[in-house]
């Protein structure tokens, strides 16, 4: 059995080239498609003392080995921390427990992770497929600025991933901004990932990024320009009041561009990043996909908000028609289906809205993956062995 502190799986994940990245995103991808794999609803209990923290418990079932992770995080709304404390359990067909990660950093990394499959399509379709890529005459879709919702390990996560990239893609870093209730933290997150990108990826390319950070207040939504002036927008918060609504992406200049926003830091039905008419919008016309359809629907805020929008409208063909998409059968569809390329394609050239609450798959498939590049000894990290555990 392998033990993976939180510093073993820091220290792995700094560790990570481009080209494993790519890897672990296509065995996520992939994963989040396979219907073989059984992912039950996770639980969620409130624990009795005053204090209210929650422990979530997810199990996964795959073929070749299955998982369950428990993690704990306080959820009271005077909270001023998200982070999480837990373990991932990870078992071999038999009920041989293989692996036992440390799951703080391990679940940022693999959540901002699933943002980058509608985050590829998007904006590097060759990393998909390059029959994906060329249909028509279409061009590329610009990245010049990023606005990020939040400073923890999601938020940290989401501009690291996007700037490996970037310039595994041959393009300049985008100018990012972050916001956050605490000015402090958005600074020292910037520091913070200025050092990494000096060590990681200045070496082979001659850009660095441009940084701003601005302070979020409670129950204000965001100011305007922030929003319409990004080309993708990562919220990664636990926010109980929408950080912005449809109003802020309707002006003139708003209209001129589309958007990738990606919603993973809320993952409970009273918390809602961004308002619900966002993703009904008919001027927007967002296209939304989700890491899971039956647990969005159970536990975002932001689908359930849509449902309910939808089933008010006066339009008959509202609730009828789908509307929303898993996005690991879309990879599978952008990856394997000739005939259905270049309809996916224009969608991801529209404004689309990617939203999380987080699967035991990702859990499980990330999980192997790592436990597998520690086994294969070529990354610095040795975690701990237990013999004949």
């Amino acid at each position: 059995m392998l033990i993976l502190s939180n510093d073993d799986v820091s220290a792995l994940l700094a560790s990570l080239d481009v080209f494993q990245i790519i890897d672990i995103l296509n065995a996520l991808a992939r994963a989040l498609g396979d219907d073989t794999i059984l992912r039950p609803l996770r639980q969620s209990f409130k624990h009795p003392q005053a204090a209210s923290t929650t422990t979530l418990i997810m199990p996964t079932f795959a073929s070749s080995c299955f998982s369950t992770k428990i993690v704990s995080l306080n959820t009271t709304s005077e909270s001023k921390s998200t982070s999480l404390k837990g373990s991932l359990l990870l078992f071999s067909p038999d009920g041989s427990l293989d692996a036992v990660l440390n799951a703080s950093e391990f679940t940022g990394f693999r959540t901002a992770l699933a943002s980058m499959i509608p985050f590829v399509l998007r904006f590097f379709p060759e990393l998909v497929s390059e029959e994906y890529n060329v249909v028509g005459d279409i061009e590329p879709i610009p990245l010049k600025t990023v606005l990020i919702c939040g400073a923890g390990l999601q938020a940290e996560w989401a501009i690291k991933l996007l700037l490996i990239l970037c310039a595994h893609g041959g393009l300049g870093p985008p100018r990012i901004t972050i916001i956050n209730r605490s000015l402090d933290r958005a600074q020292a997150l910037i520091k913070k990932v200025l050092l990494w990108y000096g060590e990681k990826i200045l070496p082979v390319t001659n850009s660095i990024p441009a940084f701003g950070s601005y302070q979020l207040y409670l129950g204000i939504p965001l100011p305007e320009f922030l929003v319409s002036g990004a080309d993708a927008i990562f919220c990664c918060t636990p926010s109980r009041d929408p950080l912005f609504s449809a109003s802020e992406l309707q002006s003139v200049e708003a209209l001129k561009k589309t958007r990738y926003i990606s919603a993973i830091g809320s993952y409970t039905p009273d918390m809602k990043e961004v308002h619900p008419n966002v993703l009904v919008d008919k001027v927007l016309k967002f296209s939304t996909l989700v890491d899971t359809i039956e647990g969005c629907e159970v536990e975002s805020g932001e689908i359930i908000g849509a449902h309910k929008l939808l089933s008010q409208s006066e339009d008959p063909n509202a609730t009828s028609e789908p509307w929303m998409r898993e996005v690991g059968v879309l990879w599978h569809e952008a990856k394997e289906s000739e005939s259905l390329r270049p309809e996916i394609r224009r969608k991801m050239m529209g404004n689309v809205f990617y939203k999380s609450v987080g699967t035991g798959t990702m859990d499980l498939v990330v999980a192997k993956e790592l436990v597998r590049i520690v086994r294969d000894g070529n990354c610095g990290v040795s975690g701990v062995d237990i013999p004949s555990f």
